[in-house]
């Protein structure tokens, strides 16, 4: 898990002092999804591919 953390710490620029606090919570999440923001963000980013994949094709 410490891999993951280091990576996501690099990427946003932050630097999480009890990661596994954090995991404990969002383990701990009763919602319907318990990565929400990566679902999310997964859900648009892939939707932003697929406009510009559609606006690719559209100017050929």
């Amino acid at each position: 898990m410490v891999p993951v953390i280091q990576e996501v710490q690099e990427l946003h620029g932050i630097k999480a002092k009890d990661c596994y606090r954090f995991y404990t919570d969002i383990r701990r999440r009763k919602n319907h999804s318990r990565t929400y923001f990566l679902d999310r963000m997964q859900e648009k980013l892939n939707d932003k591919m697929r406009k510009d994949d559609e606006l690719k094709r559209m100017r050929r």
